[in-house]
């Protein structure tokens, strides 16, 4: 599981929805959310960005997301 990933289950699990709740209010399938938080892909930014908004997330755990993101694809494990 990559670390984007990880954060982005705790807070969907923190708000208490499950991934097909919240790939329905990012615009993506259910199996995409899955990949991105079992760490088999990384999203790309704009979902990070929709599922900020969907979750309704604090700003800086979005930026941690984004910044945790960048890092992975740069090589980051």
């Amino acid at each position: 599981m990559s670390n984007t990933g990880k954060l982005m289950k705790l807070e969907r699990e923190r708000v208490g929805l499950t991934t097909s709740e919240v790939a329905a209010a990012m615009g993506f399938s259910r199996s995409a959310l899955t990949k991105w938080e079992i760490g088999t892909s990384l999203p790309p930014v704009d979902a990070i960005e929709r599922w900020a908004t969907a979750l309704n997330v604090e700003k800086e755990i979005r930026s941690a997301v984004l910044t945790l993101r960048k890092w992975e694809k740069l090589g980051g494990k």
